[in-house]
């Protein structure tokens, strides 16, 4: 067993290759260790090659399969893999064997978490860390209990807890670099920035314990990603890659990044390598669904996303990016289909309700629209775009009243925001509040004085409330600013003939009908139409009054000389 002992001194010193090496040397003596083919699939493991870690864990399990950390080192690579149902049977395969075992059942609940199975997971991670700390309590030097304790609370979320047990096992052992990465890792999910400071030094200790660690420089990328380091971000990936090329995250790190500085076709060159390395990774695959929608490759991106679903079919958000680029298709039906199954893995996102409610008003589906927009208010009441939403659809609803509570809550969250003034205005126009619709597009206006539409809406209140002069005078500049929008015409040829310019308003109404019949809109065409035709017939019974009165007029002269 000499290679073998050697074997396991390489990897505790992190010299993977000659570990392997070793190990290898011991099996052409001794072809039937298990124990052996356990460490070398362990070994493979870390090194991120999962189907060499695979196929020796298996012929361990072949040789002896009563050994429970066969199939819990199994468990954990099919895990890495994305093969989450191969997993649950080899962790219950472990737990049969050994219902007692710890490892088995944090490596369940880690797997349960990620198919969104949280009751079984939150049952499964609290007997570990039961356990755990039963350990601890036995022995406050053991660091694999101390370790294990921290993922698990890491699996529940209870980051601070799992921070403090990483930092137990450096006080320990303060030279053990997966504790450095670990503690990092755990600092990194607060996204304080502080707390990403602090995971620098800890990546950075870790590297300094062994430079040929790839984790500690991948999570370094992710570090100096979060901190809008791209480019050291982009030195740390590829310093990973180049010391490990089959290291997925970091990859994915890359892909990132290049998402981050807009360089879309190298991210989809790095996710679709990550991809070919590792194709069961399903944020792999959604991460490369969002390169491709975002440069409007919508069928590419729908596969993605499909793929990434059928990986981890409980990751809402998933769902939820599917039905955005099926809604970018004008694909409702089916967007509204995924948004639905996003909300049915996880009701409590605002997100995906008020997406949901945003699909719902493009069809017309008012009622249903305000329903989500109301659910998205309640679950986020400090997002100014989820009232704004709300607005949009009780206003179409006709509904003014509440659609100004809605505007008015957006505006109280986000003042600066000139469209919420804007459709506040018209909705207060609605409402019978002409002077505060005054008010909200004055505000409109002063916030963006050169979008044309506020000018025109400003205009159009002020013509409701007489103020002609000053109502022609913005539309004219909205027409100024975009000649091209038919009802910029419309509401000044209203205002003309309100103020008795029959023929001016008609020359305005008619190019507004020009243009509306560009757009194919027969509906608003024929208004028109209806329009001028009322103006002319003015005209025409003005005409008349003006001859009957002049006619008046000479007969009076007539009849005067006729008398004197």
């Amino acid at each position: 067993m000499a290679y073998g002992n050697l074997g396991c001194i390489w990897h505790t010193q992190n010299k993977l290759e000659e570990a392997i090496e070793a190990w290898q040397e011991t099996l052409l003596l001794k072809p039937n260790l298990a124990v052996v083919y356990n460490n070398l699939g362990n070994t493979f493991h870390a090194q991120g090659k999962l189907d060499d870690a695979v196929a020796e864990f298996k012929k361990a399990i072949d040789i002896n399969p009563s050994l429970v950390c066969l199939h819990q080192g199994l468990a954990s690579v099919l895990f890495a893999k994305g093969n989450f149902n191969d997993a649950i049977a080899s962790y219950e395969t472990a737990i049969r064997i050994n219902p007692n075992d710890t490892g088995s059942r944090h490596g369940l609940a880690e797997v349960q978490k990620q198919l969104g199975k949280n009751e079984d997971a939150v049952e499964d991670f609290k007997h570990a860390i039961d356990r755990y700390k039963e350990q601890i309590r036995l022995n406050p030097n053991n660091i694999d209990a101390h370790t294990n304790l921290g993922n698990a609370l890491m699996g529940l979320g209870k980051i601070e807890e799992a921070i403090a047990s990483y930092k137990e096992v450096i006080r320990i052992n303060p030279k053990l670099v997966y504790a450095y990465n670990n503690l990092g890792f755990a600092l990194l999910q607060l996204q304080q920035e502080n707390r990403i400071e602090e995971a620098v030094v800890a990546f950075d200790e870790a590297i300094s314990l062994d430079p040929k660690d790839p984790v500690a420089y991948s999570y370094l990328g992710d570090a100096l990603y979060q901190q809008n380091k791209l480019g050291e971000a982009i030195t740390k990936y590829k310093q990973a890659i180049r010391l490990n090329p089959t290291f997925v995250l970091a990859y994915n790190g890359l892909g990132n990044v290049f998402m981050a500085q807009n360089k879309i076709d190298e991210a989809i060159k790095k996710y679709q390598e990550g991809v070919c390395l590792n194709p069961n990774d399903a944020w792999l695959q959604n991460n490369l669904g969002n390169a491709f929608y975002n440069q409007n490759k919508l069928d590419e991106a729908i596969a993605a996303y499909q793929e990434a679903i059928r990986l981890n079919p409980n990751e809402a958000w998933f769902q939820s990016n599917l039905g955005n680029a099926f809604y970018n298709q004008n694909k409702l039906d089916e967007a509204i289909a995924a948004y639905r199954e996003a909300i049915s893995l996880n009701s409590n996102e605002a997100t995906f309700h008020n997406i949901l409610g945003n699909a719902l008003y493009s069809q017309n589906k008012l009622d249903e629209a305000i329903v989500e927009y109301q659910e998205a208010v309640r679950l986020n009441p400090n997002d100014a775009v989820y009232y704004s939403n709300l607005g949009n659809a009780l206003s179409q609803k006709n509904k003014p009243g509440e659609a100004v509570v809605a505007y008015r809550q957006a505006i109280q969250l986000n003042p600066d925001n000139s469209m919420l003034y804007s459709n506040l205005g018209i909705v207060l126009i609605a409402d019978n509040q002409q002077e505060e619709a005054i008010t909200a597009c004055r505000k409109a206006v002063h916030l963006a004085p050169d979008n044309a539409i506020f000018h025109c809406n400003l205009g159009y209140t002020l013509q409701r409330q007489g103020e002609l002069d000053e109502a022609l005078k913005e539309v004219k500049k909205a027409i100024q600013l975009d000649s091209s929008d038919p009802w910029f015409y419309e509401v000044l040829g209203d205002i003309l003939k309100k103020k008795g310019e029959q023929q001016e308003a008609i020359e305005a109404l008619e190019k507004a009908k020009n243009l509306f019949e560009e757009q194919g809109n027969t509906a608003k065409v024929n208004e028109i139409n209806q329009s001028i035709g009322q103006i002319m017939v003015w005209q025409a019974a003005n005409v008349a009054v003006d001859t009957a009165n002049v006619a008046v007029e000479k007969a009076k002269g007539f009849f005067n000389g006729l008398f004197k």
